[in-house]
């Protein structure tokens, strides 16, 4: 779970002021495949929490105009985010989505972001390794190494495990050589 943040609510129609703590389970970010989790994505899941949690809190009378959703948000890009281009496309389609003007500002970020930025996948010294995953030698370890293989032929995998090898059975000696035969060359 991050950490979260807070939410400051200004409500100029009924002159109120309120927080509200928003945290986000992003544990399903560790589960990815690329090495490095890009910062950019990061701005992008906080970006899109914002407009929900902006959405979702925003009081809208029906009788009243439509209301301005300002949203502050510390972003690791800043510099792209607060392009014009991208800010009037964003605003444009939020305002159609929603019925409120929306303006977005974006300062820089100064903490150290979530924790599946800090660690990237663990990763091989061999510079002819692109993924790395762990190995059980069971079939459902199979079946994943299959269905990686058939996805990304070009891509070359290294496979870690600690039973596979050392108990081999007739199985796992037969899976071993087909996959030798279908996928590796030489």
């Amino acid at each position: 779970m991050s950490g979260g943040g807070s939410v400051r609510l200004l409500d100029h129609s009924r002159n109120r002021e309120s927080n509200v703590k928003v945290a986000v389970d992003d544990s399903a970010f560790n589960y990815r495949v690329q090495k490095e989790f890009p910062s950019i994505i990061a701005d992008l899941i906080d970006l899109a929490i914002a407009i929900h949690a902006a959405d979702r809190l925003t009081f809208q009378s029906l009788r009243q105009h439509q209301a301005r959703i300002h949203v502050v948000l510390p972003a690791r890009h800043p510099e792209i985010l607060n392009q014009t281009p991208l800010q009037d496309k964003l605003s444009n389609l939020l305002e159609w989505a929603t019925g409120s003007r929306w303006v977005f500002e974006f300062a820089k970020r100064v903490d150290l972001g979530r924790a599946v930025e800090q660690q990237p996948l663990l990763s091989s010294a061999a510079p002819y390794v692109d993924e790395v995953a762990l190995w059980s030698g069971g079939l459902d370890a199979l079946a994943g190494l299959y269905t990686r293989l058939k996805e990304n032929p070009e891509i070359s995998f290294c496979y870690l495990g600690q039973e596979a090898m050392i108990t081999p059975t007739p199985v796992k000696s037969r899976s071993f050589k087909r996959f030798n035969h279908l996928f590796l060359i030489g």
